[in-house]
């Protein structure tokens, strides 16, 4: 009988104490998606500060899905979500058909991609 006493004790101790890693586990990728969708939004507006490009430096945000272990964090455009692949890794110049190269590429969501890893691997393994 009293195995089991011990055995109810330590599960129950082991339950706390993941569902308080899995709380600040929680907060650390809020807080990293928010500092993410900060970062790309002041990149954007440095990059791209003509009035037409406004709504594509307002248009970031985060979300945080899962429970435990299976937490994603995904920062993304809302407003021109199809700008962003184009933007980061260039593309043709096409005009009436006739190819006149490559438009420059702005690498600016792949470094603050590298930014949110390290900030979370930190915050993470404190």
């Amino acid at each position: 009988m009293q195995t089991v006493d011990v055995n109810v004790q330590l599960n129950k101790i082991l339950k706390e104490y993941t569902d308080e890693l899995e709380v600040e586990a929680q907060q650390a990728f809020k807080e990293v998606g928010k500092e993410t969708k900060r970062e790309l939004t002041d990149k954007s507006r440095q990059l791209f500060h003509h009035k037409s490009q406004k709504h594509y430096a307002d248009g970031w945000r985060y979300t945080v899905r899962g429970k435990g272990l299976s937490l994603v964090l995904t920062v993304y455009n809302a407003t021109k979500p199809g700008l962003t692949h184009l933007l980061e890794n260039g593309h043709m110049i096409l005009i009436r058909g006739k190819n006149y190269g490559r438009s420059k590429s702005f690498k600016h969501i792949e470094p603050a991609e590298k930014n949110a890893i390290d900030k979370l691997m930190k915050r993470l393994m404190k």
